[in-house]
């Protein structure tokens, strides 16, 4: 499977719409889900699996991109930047990892292990969970990693809809396998919400709304990535259409839905969502902390990037690049990597990871 034509074009449309997502929002302060996915891409190519140092090193280094006329720094992320890549480049540790994080940016570049581990479960499940603590120790965050590498695997492999079971139960795999236990209730919990809605039979604009409003599109590890996950389970292969501009924070749902709702807004969220949000951040040691780096997007705006990142890869691997295909030319000159031959190096790791039985 991983080496025929079907997986490779999967791939490579999953990484070729991460890059277009990126090149379409054009914000070289926050253009870190591509960034990042190429730094974990590169690090697997190099290493053929997890290379602590070399992980490392690449957060640290300042990428060979330019986006709207300006240099990338290091990680994808303004020098401004106050979120869990900045420890990272601020430690002289070689071998650093993370102490902390509750944030979603541990989800949003996964896709290069997912296509590498696409058929050994058990190895994608200890492999993201090793690149993910470089920068995101709490368990929610590595459970989102988890989570959507798991969603991008379903879609490599050619799994659809009837799969909505399957990734909750893998999700609870991993979690086991990771020895996570109770620690992993409260992240399971939003899971099974949003496998819920996703299994309503809903349209795409009714999910968006519910997702947004019982999940959550926030810039926490048990919000956008799962509501991002689920939502890729929709029928409507048009995605382009959801994108919106550059630096919108509220979600205005396409024209000629008969949906009564035409705005998605931070507020959304069910209030007693969001107070069960807070009450896990104190639980967790981490409110002040995520206050200082997030607190600015509370109840006003969503984590669209990372939202779109996550769903759009998941969704141009189950349908083609087709609606976006005008401007991944442009995309792929700004950042100028052959993501084909990158899509077909993942492979070839995978080819080396013999199959367990659980991923066969």
């Amino acid at each position: 499977m991983i080496g025929n034509s079907d997986f490779l074009q999967r791939v490579h449309a999953s990484l070729a719409a991460t890059a277009w997502v990126s090149w379409k929002f054009g914000d070289a302060g926050d253009a870190d889900d591509y960034v990042q996915t190429m730094i974990v891409a590169r690090s697997l190519l190099k290493s053929g699996g997890f290379d602590h140092r070399d992980v490392v090193d690449r957060y640290r280094r300042v990428p060979n991109y330019r986006l709207r006329g300006r240099n990338l720094q290091a990680g994808g992320v303004s020098s401004n930047y106050r979120g869990q890549i900045s420890k990272l480049i601020q430690s002289e540790d070689p071998c650093f990892f993370a102490t902390d994080g509750v944030s979603d940016g541990s989800a949003m570049k996964v896709a290069p292990l997912a296509a590498a581990y696409a058929e050994n479960f058990s190895d994608l499940v200890a492999t993201t969970d090793q690149f993910t603590r470089v920068t995101h120790a709490s368990v929610e965050s590595r459970l989102a990693a988890l989570l959507v590498a798991l969603r991008l695997r379903q879609s490599f492999l050619g799994k659809q809809h009837e799969c909505i079971r399957e990734l909750i139960d893998e999700i609870q795999d991993a979690s086991d396998q990771l020895k996570f236990g109770d620690k992993s209730a409260f992240f399971l919990k939003r899971v099974k919400v949003a496998g819920e809605i996703a299994s309503r039979g809903l349209s795409a604009p009714e999910m968006l709304e519910e997702m947004a409003r019982e999940v959550g599109i926030e810039h926490l590890a048990w919000s956008t990535p799962i509501a991002a996950a689920f939502w890729s389970f929709h029928d409507d292969p048009k995605y382009r259409k959801w994108m919106p501009r550059k630096g919108e924070e509220t979600l205005v749902l396409p024209r000629n839905f008969g949906c009564p709702v035409r705005k998605i807004q931070g507020d959304a969220l069910r209030e007693s969502v969001h107070l069960e949000n807070i009450e896990h951040l104190k639980k967790l040691g981490q409110l002040e902390e995520f206050e200082n780096s997030h607190g600015h997007h509370w109840r006003s705006g969503l984590d669209i990037d990372t939202f779109f990142s996550i769903a759009i890869s998941i969704l141009a691997s189950r349908h083609g690049v087709g609606p976006i295909r005008f401007g991944l030319r442009r995309a792929s000159r700004v950042f100028g990597d052959d993501l084909w031959e990158v899509s077909v190096g993942l492979a070839e790791i995978g080819n080396l990871n013999p199959p367990s039985s659980r991923g066969s």
